[in-house]
């Protein structure tokens, strides 16, 4: 499986306006380029946040699903109540 990117060079052409007040030109490219850099960057390190997030709670989500999953099991509730009446 690959991951789809798309090129958001022209796309951020009215973004660099807004943020910037610059309009894009040939006299602005610098400044634009260092833009789409912070902009990719800045994107990076976001989705490396959201996948640390989601890898440290990774353990107790997968206890908690093996625990859903065997209390949800009747063979295995009834085996539970026998073994907790000895």
């Amino acid at each position: 499986m690959s991951i789809r990117t798309q090129n958001n060079y022209e796309a951020f052409k009215s973004d660099f306006k807004k943020d910037t007040g610059l309009d894009y030109s040939k006299d602005t490219i610098s400044e634009y380029l260092q833009y789409i850099n912070f902009r990719q960057s800045d994107h990076q390190a976001q989705t490396n946040l959201y996948i640390i997030n989601h890898i440290n709670q990774l353990p107790d989500t997968i206890r908690l699903k093996i625990g859903e999953m065997i209390t949800s099991h009747d063979t295995i509730k009834e085996l539970l109540k026998k073994l907790g009446n000895r």
